[in-house]
């Protein structure tokens, strides 16, 4: 699956306020103590556990293969964000 540039959580907290016409939100760590605690009430947060090492440093997916064998480009950027807050998602695709 193709994917564009890697954003880090709060860059992308930030593209999305700023599509939204929103103030930035407030953007903070939870450790792994908290995500247990977490899990005991929240079901769904307990494979974040598992997946935490994704959160702590970089995770970055090379896509590369699957633009190649299958000629596939991801989303422009500024399209996913205009879909994720309602607008109109025929953004122009120069603005990525």
């Amino acid at each position: 699956m193709p994917t564009n540039a890697p954003r880090s959580q709060r860059q992308v907290a930030a593209d999305l306020a700023e599509a939204a016409g929103r103030p930035l939100p407030k953007v903070a760590p939870v450790g792994r103590t908290l995500l247990r605690l977490l899990g005991l009430v929240v079901p769904a947060m307990r494979p974040l556990l598992d997946t935490g090492y994704q959160f702590e440093r970089p995770f970055v997916v090379d896509d590369s293969a699957a633009r190649q064998r299958f000629g596939i480009e991801p989303t422009p950027w500024p399209v996913l964000l205009a879909e994720q807050v309602g607008e109109d998602s025929r953004v122009s695709a120069t603005s990525a």
